[in-house]
């Protein structure tokens, strides 16, 4: 178990009474079910006016949460003060505060679940809706860093995709890839070293998985804003496409189709030679995790997937989206 803030649940308490919300679980609860594993406490709660809400505050009593808390509350302060045009697609946030010792917001409740649980798909996506997406990200990817100074935006390493090279040797030896697509990707991978640096400068949510992403009525809305960070404007919609893996492949395909439409010129020319690095670093992470959540008899199908992303990584947009 966790340590816990001390006493957080007389804090959580004593803030739920004085906003005059009653909640669904107490935090006592919610410490009880979860085995304090959460970091953050949820729970949907009922205003004096009969409107629910969502409360969170964080449980951890450690550096990473704080911090987590703190960038997510910093960057809502942001968008309620300056209405980006990615305001659309952001909860809509009614109260927060950065306590002396925690950290709390009540936002936007809504009556429809999430699209799954990080990569377990709970509901069919249709085309519209892959359109809806590739929109909300590029938006978001619009969201003027210089804006948001006053956020703890941590620039993404990019030399973690040249980490990537480091499973070359392996995938080789276990024959996922060929010797020849081997050397393609490493190439890819050397030739844009530069570009991938330089670009390393766009907003990103950084955690668009099925659990984070609600479509309902056609709009779309990403909740949990706690992971942003700065990183190229292949990296969100990337990470989308290789959580969208049980879908069928024209949904993924119309997913880029409609971002790299989205793009100017310039960013398009960026996008075509980047696309297949972030994705060949995704899968290799991806493919021999097992995520909790994803059903046993579906866990062959979800390693096949990733194994055709690495074989096709050197091909570009085209043999991506026909996986």
């Amino acid at each position: 178990m966790h340590k816990i803030i001390p006493d957080i649940e007389e804090k959580i308490e004593k803030t739920l009474k004085k906003l005059e919300l009653e909640p669904k679980d107490s935090p006592c609860q919610f410490i009880e079910k979860t085995g304090g594993n959460k970091h953050r406490y949820s729970s949907v709660c009922t205003n004096p006016q009969g409107k629910r809400v969502i409360f969170y505050a964080r449980l951890h009593d450690n550096q990473d949460a704080k911090q987590k808390m703190e960038r997510e509350l910093s960057f809502f302060k942001s968008v309620i003060k300056q209405r980006f045009k990615a305001s659309k697609f952001i909860p809509e946030v009614y109260s927060l505060k950065i306590e002396k010792d925690f950290e709390w917001l009540v936002r936007q409740y809504f009556t429809v679940n999430p699209l799954g649980t990080n990569e377990q798909l709970n509901k069919k996506i249709e085309k519209k809706d892959a359109v809806l997406l590739a929109e909300a990200v590029c938006q978001i990817k619009d969201v003027p860093v210089p804006a948001l100074k006053h956020v703890s935006l941590k620039k993404f390493s990019f030399k973690q995709y040249l980490k990537s090279l480091d499973q070359i040797e392996r995938l080789v030896k276990d024959n996922i890839l060929t010797k020849k697509e081997a050397r393609g990707i490493t190439k890819l991978l050397e030739k844009n070293t530069a570009l991938l640096k330089k670009e390393n400068r766009y907003f990103c949510h950084s955690d668009l998985n099925l659990g984070n992403i609600i479509i309902s009525r056609g709009s779309v809305k990403i909740i949990d804003w706690e992971s942003i960070q700065i990183n190229n404007l292949a990296y969100d919609i990337s990470y989308m496409f290789c959580h969208l893996w049980q879908v069928k492949t024209g949904i993924r395909k119309t997913l880029i189709k409609t971002y790299f439409n989205l793009l100017c010129p310039e960013e398009k020319s960026i996008f075509e030679r980047i696309f297949s690095i972030v994705i060949f670093y995704l899968a290799t992470g991806a493919i021999d995790f097992i995520p909790p959540e994803v059903n046993t008899s579906v866990l062959k199908k979800r390693k096949e997937f990733f194994k055709k992303l690495l074989k096709k990584s050197c091909q570009g947009i085209e043999g991506l989206t026909e996986v």
